[in-house]
């Protein structure tokens, strides 16, 4: 066996494995996706928050911005962006 066929056989039986426990726990990985997800997508928006108060100070002017979380700390500072149609 080459070392080629040796690894792609190992993570062909590592897949079948994975692919296995999953089963036995998809209610435990169901709430690791959702949990994965949101834990994402609130990184993303407060980056996105961040670089608008960021573009806004720096060029004065109105933008469009995405409109601030309550619990986020940054809500002072967002709560008086105007925003542009």
């Amino acid at each position: 066996m080459t070392g080629t066929m040796l690894a792609l056989t190992i993570f062909e039986f590592a897949a079948v494995v994975l692919i296995i426990v999953g089963l036995l726990n998809e209610k435990k990985l169901i709430a690791f996706e959702d949990r994965l997800g949101t834990t994402i997508g609130t990184a993303i928006g407060k980056r996105l928050r961040r670089h608008y108060i960021k573009k806004k100070a720096k060029t004065g002017k109105h933008l469009r911005a995405v409109p601030a979380r309550k619990e986020s700390v940054r809500s002072a500072e967002c709560s008086n962006i105007r925003y542009i149609a």
